[in-house]
């Protein structure tokens, strides 16, 4: 209880420039791509209240001023972030 688990996850949402180049680059990597969608990436804060603002185009959790990305349509659809607290 009281344990917080942040992550930020690749997505397949929204299609982003250039997904399927990376994935199939990363395919025979010790480390491979696995982008998800918004439902496959909230599954995993199962067991975990979020955080405001809950899981979110990365760049949309807490921007903070000049030189932010948050107003890039881009960058939100790359990948989600959260922070999720465990009760």
């Amino acid at each position: 209880s009281g344990s917080f688990l942040a992550l930020s996850h690749a997505t397949t949402d929204g299609q982003p420039t250039g997904l399927a180049e990376a994935v199939e680059l990363y395919r025979n990597t010790p480390e491979p791509l696995y982008p998800r969608s918004h439902p496959e990436i909230l599954r995993l804060f199962t067991g975990f209240e979020l955080v405001e603002p809950g899981l979110v185009g990365s760049a949309l959790w807490h921007p903070a001023g000049l030189g932010d990305t948050s107003d890039s349509t881009e960058m939100n659809t790359i990948a989600y972030g959260g922070v999720g607290r465990k009760p």
